[in-house]
């Protein structure tokens, strides 16, 4: 009991059922995202001055987080963990991701975790490894000590906010009841239960 996490108060409007997404939603919001970056067509006017406006930044998160959102349902790791996640903890024979650093608030800190959650390890299932390994081959960023999945113009940590954000609008563009990015966890937990599982 001394190791058990305490659970964190409910916010406003939040439910306290059980939310998670069943395999056939899961794909449809992976589906959702773009597999590419996208660069949106500029718009032929700039309101105010004349001449087309520049160009809008282009959108290149879309393959990092269809990966993520993916390991995140297959693994029932923490966003934070899954964030501070680098290659050297991807054990590819053994079939499992090993969990050291979090990345929490901008940097990688184990601060208030206890050792037992810092040094554990998670199953890999067979299509997690193989899209682990597709895009280790996609990314410029995939050297042992490089986050697993980095920014893929600055290497580094995405910002935990945009992912959550981003997988809420991939949830209502697939016409899936909306889920926090946190319930991807009781994805996971839901499908081991109905294999007559439970996690490590």
């Amino acid at each position: 009991m001394r190791r058990a996490e305490k659970p964190g108060r409910l916010r406003g409007g939040t439910s306290a059922d059980l939310q998670f997404l069943s395999v056939s939603e899961l794909d449809a919001v992976i589906r959702a995202i773009p597999d590419e970056a996208v660069y949106p067509e500029p718009k032929p006017t700039r309101k105010g001055r004349p001449g087309p406006a520049p160009p809008p930044s282009p959108d290149v998160l879309g393959p990092v987080l269809r990966v993520v959102i993916l390991a995140a349902a297959m693994t029932g790791l923490r966003q934070s963990e899954l964030l501070g996640l680098r290659w050297r903890d991807v054990d590819w024979v053994a079939q499992r991701i090993r969990v050291r650093k979090p990345h929490v608030r901008g940097e990688h800190s184990t601060r208030g975790k206890s050792e037992l959650s810092t040094k554990r390890s998670v199953p890999m299932a067979a299509r997690l490894a193989g899209e682990l390994d597709r895009w280790s081959k996609r990314t410029a960023y995939r050297a042992d000590d490089e986050l697993v999945f980095a920014h893929p113009q600055t290497g580094h940590a995405l910002d935990r906010s945009k992912v959550s954000k981003r997988f809420k609008k991939a949830c209502e563009d697939a016409g899936v009841r909306p889920v926090r990015f946190h319930d991807l966890r009781h994805t996971f937990a839901t499908r081991l239960a109905a294999k007559g599982s439970r996690p490590d």
